[in-house]
């Protein structure tokens, strides 16, 4: 079925892990609204998430068996387990810096009254709070395994105030110099610390050790010049527990006229817990910590990143099909089962109406309220919803669920969307509700 709709229409967009331009290069992203208030940056690692917060770090894991494509039932279990490290002691006014601003830029379209939109989402290669202990930093950026961390002690400081506490771990050891955080889907290992100082331009190692007392950390140092500043250098191996960042599956592509070009997919990635300790969901349903949103990205000719776009409500959203109009705007045809799902005002509809509960991919993605159609709008820059709309009826809408339309992986969502020469929108997509529109 085609339907013509104003060229005033809308588009949305999506989720995380894999919008790094290198591998190795962790990207910490701002919160602008985007995230709960309390977190101040977030970073996307090899089935983790971790949130920068004022004195503290904390961090999502998911189970390495956690990939969609496999699934076979809607009701597949994910595991997933939070922990917490707290600076035990640490000021409440340290102040925090972002230093080395990576290229491109994230934005977030999710939710429906706009209160968690953020457009323009910076991300950084490092984060230093300054100050945590009297005469002690606190730098967070990327090693070759992954997350580093120093502690910066200035001439004088007191490396005995530095005091870890961790929080909703299963259990927590001391093993040949190594801290090995034992969660319920996996272990972490702290390799053991080292430390050194700068002196007359010549790098001299300091002896370096954890204490651990209960789960509270510390460490214990030889002989040092305390006229110098001072490095302490712990790294997280995350290899233990698993070997992919974030699932994510590509759906469709496009090009503008500058030979830019566009794809889009759907991410699983990994939110902010609720609560600390172990914690379990039904795989893709839209709710909980783990839910499918769309992402897109936007590329130069060259190859370079532009922007990473957002868009997803609180149930899963997927992609169908896209396009570039002559004045550089980004159209997306996709499919929602978001009664939440970001709309703009003076859309052709705001309601959601969805439809009985249905999965597709092999029971990979599930939509429990069913599902409508929606078509968006975006600036050239990415960092406008310019408009956004429901289109359906009260069954679903959007999906190829007949037998008969069904021979081939992925068949379930092919949709398409076109503009004519007088800018008018034009969709063909597949419904069964006989109210369509």
């Amino acid at each position: 079925m085609a339907k013509h709709l104003a060229a005033s229409l809308f588009i949305l967009l999506l989720n995380t892990g894999l919008f790094a331009t290198d591998r190795n290069q962790l990207r910490f992203e701002q919160n602008k609204g985007q995230l709960p208030s309390q977190v101040l940056f977030k970073t996307d690692l090899s089935g983790a998430a971790c949130f920068v917060e004022k004195n503290a770090l904390t961090w999502n894991l998911v189970s390495q068996d956690a990939d969609g494509h496999h699934h076979q039932h809607a009701t597949t279990q994910v595991k997933g387990h939070a922990f917490r490290l707290e600076l035990i002691g640490a000021s409440h006014g340290a102040s925090v810096h972002e230093n080395n601003e990576l290229e491109g830029y994230s934005n977030y379209y999710t939710g429906k009254n706009g209160r968690s939109w953020a457009t323009h989402v910076k991300a950084f290669a490092e984060i230093t709070e300054t100050q945590v202990y009297p005469g002690i930093d606190w730098r967070l950026y990327s090693g070759s395994k992954g997350l580093k961390y120093d502690f910066i002690v200035q001439p004088g400081s007191s490396v005995a105030s530095i005091k870890m506490h961790y929080r909703g771990l299963v259990k927590i050891a001391l093993k040949q110099g190594r801290l090995i955080l034992h969660t319920s889907v996996g272990t972490i290992e702290e390799e053991a610390p080292i430390a050194w100082q700068i002196i007359d331009g010549k790098k001299h190692p300091v002896e370096c050790a954890f204490v651990l007392n209960n789960e509270t950390i510390g460490f214990k140092l030889g002989s040092y010049d305390t006229n110098y500043e001072l490095i302490i250098d712990p790294q997280l191996v995350f290899g233990t527990f698993s070997g992919s960042q974030a699932d994510n599956w590509g759906f469709t592509a496009t090009y503008d006229q500058a030979g830019n070009t566009y794809s889009a997919g759907v991410v699983f990635g990994i939110g902010y817990p609720s609560t600390l300790g172990a914690w379990q969901q039904n795989f893709a349903n839209g709710s909980g910590t783990r839910p499918c949103d769309i992402g897109i990205i936007k590329y130069s000719a060259s190859g370079q990143r532009l922007y990473a776009t957002y868009l997803g409500g609180s149930g899963n959203e997927i992609p169908q099909s896209m396009i570039v109009s002559s004045s550089n705007e980004l159209f997306l045809l996709g499919t929602t089962g978001s009664n939440d799902f970001a709309t703009t005002n003076g859309a052709y509809s705001r309601t959601f109406k969805g439809g009985p509960s249905i999965s597709i991919l092999r029971n990979g993605i599930a939509f429990p309220q069913g599902t409508d159609l929606f078509v968006s709008r975006f600036s050239e820059n990415g960092t406008q919803l310019l408009s956004s709309s429901f289109v359906g009826g009260t069954a679903n809408d959007g999906l190829n669920t007949a037998s008969q339309l069904k021979y081939n992986y992925a068949d379930d969502a092919r949709g398409g969307i076109a503009i004519d020469n007088a800018n008018n929108v034009l969709v063909a997509v597949s419904t069964v509700s006989e109210d369509f529109l």
